[in-house]
């Protein structure tokens, strides 16, 4: 028996797919520059590319969808978090990486969820600080820099044109409601 989605989880799915696949190039331009090996590219794809994919499936499967993708936001704080120690925390990536997370997870649950995100992100990068050990080099490249710039600039707009058209519905919703209530009496308008 299939469950039902929520719509949120298909917005999340197209959002995911497609801010990881521009983190793809944008890493993959920082990456680039510093010569990593094919398995650092291999890792990438499999990140960026093919991990947004299985999440969606992931959360389409299970019994409530959008308590899935809330675990799912909460597994991209810690992932997120690995990348930006392992890369040594560039710095426009690493904040790119921070940010975007820490939108999401405020988005779905508030400060709660910015402080999930804040402490999931901060253990992904101790982990991997304690099993590879901590190197810190911020200089990020000027393409990859831009890159970030110009995505965090459309990932902020979309967000805040989904936030503009959830408040456009409701208002849209309370007004039909505040008129439909006009013609009724007094008596019933209490109830």
């Amino acid at each position: 028996m299939t469950q039902k989605i929520h719509r949120l989880v298909r917005i999340d799915y197209q959002v995911r797919a497609a801010s990881f696949a521009a983190l793809f190039v944008t890493i993959g331009v920082h990456v680039w520059s510093r010569d990593y090996s094919g398995l650092a590219w291999a890792l990438l794809a499999l990140q960026f590319l093919v991990y947004p994919h299985l999440l969606f499936w992931r959360a389409r499967r299970a019994a409530h969808s959008l308590k899935a993708e809330q675990g799912n936001l909460l597994l991209d704080s810690l992932l997120l978090g690995i990348w930006a120690c392992a890369l040594e925390f560039p710095a426009w990536i690493a904040f790119t990486l921070f940010l975007g997370t820490l939108l999401n997870n405020v988005m779905y649950r508030g400060v709660r969820g910015g402080l999930g995100a804040l402490l999931a992100f901060s253990l992904g990068a101790l982990g991997w600080g304690l099993v590879a050990g901590f190197k810190v080099s911020p200089d990020t490249n000027f393409w990859a820099a831009a890159l970030c710039m110009l995505g965090l600039s459309v990932y902020v707009t979309g967000v805040g044109n989904i936030v503009f058209a959830q408040y456009r519905k409701l208002r849209a919703t309370r007004c039909a409601r505040a008129r439909s209530t006009i013609g009724l009496s007094p008596r019933m308008r209490e109830t």
